[in-house]
Order: C-alpha cells, then sequence, then structure tokens
C-alpha cells in the first residue's frame, strides 16, 4: 500500500525524475511511493535512478501505455 501517489502522466523525461525526487525527498525511510508515468522512457529512466540513489523498485505494472511504479524510500 503506497503512502503517496505522484500522477506524472504527460511529462517527458527527466521532468517524471524531477518530480519522483522532489517527492521522495518529503517521505520517510521505508515509505512507499507510487508513481504514474506514460513516459516510455520511464522503463529504464526510474529503476536506473532509484538504483542510483539506493532506492527500491518494489513493482512495476503497465497497463494501457501507463507504468506504475512502486518505489521504496532508502
Amino acid at each position: 500500500m503506497p503512502h503517496e501517489t505522484l500522477d506524472c502522466l504527460g511529462l517527458s523525461c527527466p521532468f517524471p525524475l524531477i518530480k519522483i525526487k522532489e517527492r521522495m525527498g518529503k517521505l520517510r525511510p521505508g515509505q512507499i511511493l507510487e508513481v504514474l508515468v506514460d513516459d516510455p522512457l520511464a522503463k529504464t529512466d526510474v529503476p536506473g535512478w532509484c538504483e542510483l540513489m539506493g532506492h527500491k523498485v518494489l513493482k512495476v505494472e503497465e497497463a494501457e501505455g501507463i507504468l506504475k511504479f512502486y518505489i521504496k524510500k532508502a
């Protein structure tokens, strides 16, 4: 169950990553952020950024061109 949801629909790279970084900064370690994004580049960009920052992508869902990432803050 996510603690917060971040809607990045309609945003192109790098803006989803910028918004994710801002929101993750407000969460406490262990909290989960759900991110909705429709930029196809996010499929590789979001997991790569999370790995660099030490966050964990718990799950990725894709339906009708929308990606949902569940990210646990390090």
